[in-house]
C-alpha cells in the first residue's frame, strides 16, 4: 500500500500506541494530524512528525467538526484513544 502523500488523523496520538502509529506513518511519508486531549502532547508529537497538533475531546460530539476541519484532507482515520466515539460520517 502506498502511504506517501496521504493524510492521516490519529486520535490519542499524544503518547503511547497513538504516538507510535503517528511516527510510523510519518516515516512512510504520510502527513499526520495529531489529535489528543492534551494540547502540549499533541504539539510535541506534531513537531516530531512534521504534522499538525489538534487538541480535541472526542467524547464531545460538538468538537469533532472542528477537529476534522483542522485535519483537512484526511483520507485515513486511526482511532487509538480509549473512549468509544461516534464514527465520522464524512470527511471533507
Amino acid at each position: 500500500m502506498r502511504f506517501a502523500g496521504r493524510v492521516a488523523l490519529v486520535t490519542g496520538a499524544g503518547q503511547g500506541i497513538g504516538r507510535a502509529i503517528a511516527i510510523a506513518l510519518a516515516a512512510r511519508g504520510v502527513r499526520v494530524a495529531i489529535c489528543d486531549l492534551d494540547r502540549v502532547l499533541a504539539d510535541r508529537v506534531a513537531r516530531e512528525t512534521g504534522g499538525v497538533g489538534i487538541a480535541c475531546d472526542l467524547r464531545d460530539p460538538a468538537a469533532i467538526p472542528a477537529m476534522i476541519d483542522r485535519g483537512r484532507g484526511v483520507v485515513v482515520n486511526i482511532s487509538s484513544g480509549g473512549e468509544r466515539i461516534t464514527p465520522m460520517r464524512r470527511c471533507p
